[in-house]
């Protein structure tokens, strides 16, 4: 019994979500938003890891020219 008015809702769902002006509304109001809200808030995390992984890049390259020129 419970099976079948599970079964019967997930149809009823999907086939709400199909129809493209539900599916519009969904993509406007909850997924574009969310989106917006995670990106605002890990962005300056991601600045922050871009920095620190320049940074070890130049700090590798000087340590790998040091390197060569003590070999010299």
């Amino acid at each position: 019994m419970i099976d079948k008015l599970t079964n019967d809702l997930t149809d009823l769902i999907i086939k709400s979500f199909n129809n493209s002006d539900n599916c519009d509304k969904i993509k406007c109001n909850i997924i574009d938003p969310l989106i917006i809200y995670i990106f605002d808030k890990f962005y300056p995390y991601l600045i922050i890891s871009c920095a620190v992984i320049f940074l070890m890049f130049i700090l590798l390259l000087c340590i790998l020219t040091l390197i060569i020129r003590s070999l010299n």
